[in-house]
């Protein structure tokens, strides 16, 4: 099966030594998906690891991805005004969905968007943001292609990837043009994020003026609907969480009973006694004043 998996990535089937990467596409129930594969020689033979993404976003609206209503309307008043908005998140920790669900929250149609991404990049496009790409193999970056793409004098910036300097400091003058710019970094938290930016160098005054807030993404497991298992909140847990005694009546968990071999058909057909089914969003907002 890894054979075919290789083969199908364009990638060398006789070397099981030495890493590997490559991609190929799919169609599964009529939806185009990318497979990335990545092979790696261990000690006692081959390791494979495959992630398979969706060409299209599965969520439409920041309800969906978990996001409350406050933090909604302020982020709703951060992308009516001019500067710097920061999106955060772990590796694979939900980074461009946030991104991009924010996006296309936004208005697309009254502002004229344009984004600029690495040629390599997995970033998904969204309607109406047409995308610039550079070559990082090459030896370019972002401020390769800004200083044309500025002059066709867009409304709105968006800058998955920042690598340099140069790049930081052309995007922090266009918000004196009257220009929004979003931006994301790999950070835990949103205080860690903005020093991601200024690890850069930019001068901190000068990034201070512009910014106007970090969106970090944290993904969490969602407890499965049909075998979650209700229990009595214990008084120890209810002080940590600062809730009164009797404000909530139960706490839930995943099923505690094992899994009996001898009787499949009593398994969760939906999450197959796992406990947990899908995933959503935790959000912390930085929103930055004087």
């Amino acid at each position: 099966v890894l054979e075919v998996y290789k083969g199908l990535s364009a990638l060398n089937i006789k070397e099981r030594r030495r890493r590997q990467s490559g991609s190929f596409g799919m169609e599964i129930a009529k939806q185009p998906m990318t497979c990335d594969i990545t092979s790696q020689g261990t000690k006692t033979g081959e390791r494979a690891l495959l992630h398979f993404a969706s060409r299209k976003s599965e969520f439409h609206s920041l309800d969906e991805i978990g996001m409350r209503e406050k933090t909604q309307e302020r982020i709703d008043a951060m992308l009516d005004q001019n500067g710097v908005i920061v999106f955060s998140s772990l590796p694979s920790g939900g980074l461009s969905t946030t991104m991009e669900v924010v996006i296309t929250h936004a208005d697309r149609f009254v502002r004229s968007f344009v984004a600029v991404h690495e040629e390599n990049s997995t970033e998904r496009e969204v309607e109406n943001v047409p995308v610039t790409t550079y070559s990082s193999a090459a030896g370019e970056t972002p401020n390769t292609v800004l200083p044309k793409l500025i002059r066709t004098y867009p409304d709105v910036l968006v800058v998955p990837e920042v690598p340099d300097l140069e790049s930081i400091s052309l995007l922090c003058e266009q918000v004196e043009l009257d220009r929004l710019v979003m931006i994301s970094v790999r950070a835990r938290e949103a205080v860690e994020a903005l020093l991601r930016v200024l690890m850069l160098k930019i001068p901190p005054a000068e990034f201070a003026s512009v910014v106007s807030g970090v969106v970090n993404t944290r993904l969490v497991r969602k407890l499965c609907d049909q075998c979650k298992e209700a229990y009595p909140p214990p008084p120890q847990v209810l002080k940590q969480l600062g809730l009164p005694q009797g404000r909530i009546e139960h706490l839930y968990r995943p099923p505690t009973e094992p899994i009996n071999p001898k009787k499949p058909d009593e398994v969760c057909d939906q999450c197959n006694g796992v406990g947990y089914y899908g995933r959503t969003g935790i959000f912390e907002l930085l929103v930055i004043d004087d």
